[in-house]
């Protein structure tokens, strides 16, 4: 099962920041960030934890703002919130969680 979410930020999120806000929740744990070109997977104990795409700038505001989705994958949906809330945090965002059907 997965779950989508969406965070809106100020600036473009980066494998840095996701690898900051990892340390962040669980210091000296075995986690991997691996960069697929479009997307970034959390990969936490082995196993797939949270998927993030590439930031978009959203075109229609004043002021930089960018968009990235997030899908929490694997067995472990809080410890992926907990991460996605720390990776928001990280990018000056906000996490919301999109509807199911949502693309």
């Amino acid at each position: 099962m997965t779950r989508d979410l969406l965070i809106v930020s100020t600036r473009a999120l980066t494998a840095t920041d996701l690898g900051a806000s990892v340390a962040a929740v669980r210091q000296g744990q075995p986690w991997t960030v691996t960069d697929d070109g479009d997307h970034l997977t959390l990969t936490y104990r082995g196993r797939p934890l949270l998927r993030l795409a590439a930031s978009t700038r959203l075109s229609d505001e004043t002021l930089p703002r960018w968009q990235t989705r997030l899908t929490l994958i694997g067995d472990e949906p809080e410890l992926g919130l907990e991460v996605g809330r720390a990776v928001a945090w990280e990018a000056d965002g906000d996490l919301t969680e999109l509807p199911d059907g949502t693309r």
